[in-house]
């Protein structure tokens, strides 16, 4: 079809031509449109964001943050589970995880975003009634209270002037509650090693006692993974930003 008539000294379009045109501009504007509105969103947090993180992290953390990142950002909806599990972000749908402890095999973008300081305790009537803890070899003689996942070795490292040792253990306790254990500690059922922003308040008002002072737990590192680059979406930017404010001021 015949789009342009062209003359010896000029071109114009003919009837199908000028129709042509008319099409294409409206399809070339709306293009531009489209590519602006995209801009425009990409400073902008809106649509869904879904995070899995261990429970305990995200009571003591997350939840403070969640609020004031829905309240700054209206556009915002964020869907959050909240396991010590181990998901897998693309088959599972997540936008992020947060794990503690060793660092992350998946995830194709994996940052450290801090750590937090472990303690190993016991009730003083356990202590009383228990074969001597001289040492961290002597738990695999102790009753031993341990949090984290199902199916994992449990293996507690220790370390003192330049000193490592690590004790592999069959808990008599194993929950994936950190409150659970914490509560089974107090009750006197055994050693636990916690989080001690969890049993800070028990060790304080003597309800536990450290069961070492020379002997130190390696602090435990925080990871965030994700599988898309964060620039490329501003809702997981913004939250990673804010994430990591937040622990830097409460750590």
């Amino acid at each position: 079809m015949r789009l342009l008539d062209r003359g010896a000294r000029q071109v114009r379009p003919t009837d199908a031509g000028r129709r042509l045109f008319g099409h294409a501009a409206t399809i070339l504007r709306e293009a531009r449109d489209a590519h602006a509105s995209l801009r425009a969103a990409r400073g902008r947090p809106r649509g869904r964001l879904r995070l899995t993180a261990p429970h305990l992290f995200a009571e003591q953390f997350l939840i403070p943050l969640i609020e004031e990142f829905l309240t700054t950002w209206p556009e915002v909806q964020i869907d959050a589970d909240f396991t010590v599990a181990h998901s897998d972000l693309i088959r599972d749908d997540y936008d992020l995880a947060i794990r503690l402890g060793d660092r992350p095999t998946h995830g194709r973008y994996v940052v450290m975003l801090g750590s937090v300081a472990t303690v190993c305790c016991v009730a003083p009537a356990y202590l009383a009634a228990a074969p001597p803890l001289a040492d961290p070899q002597a738990l695999s003689r102790h009753s031993v209270l341990a949090y984290g996942p199902h199916r994992v070795r449990h293996t507690w490292r220790f370390e003192r002037a330049g000193e490592t040792v690590e004790v592999d253990l069959a808990p008599r306790l194993r929950a994936d509650s950190a409150r659970l254990v914490l509560a089974a500690c107090r009750a006197g059922l055994g050693v636990a090693r916690l989080p001690e922003f969890l049993c800070a308040g028990d060790v304080g008002a003597g309800s536990l006692v450290p069961v070492w002072v020379d002997w130190q737990i390696p602090r435990t590192p925080i990871w965030v993974l994700y599988s898309s680059r964060s620039d490329k979406n501003p809702t997981l930017h913004a939250f990673l930003d804010r994430l990591k404010a937040h622990l830097l001021a409460r750590m």
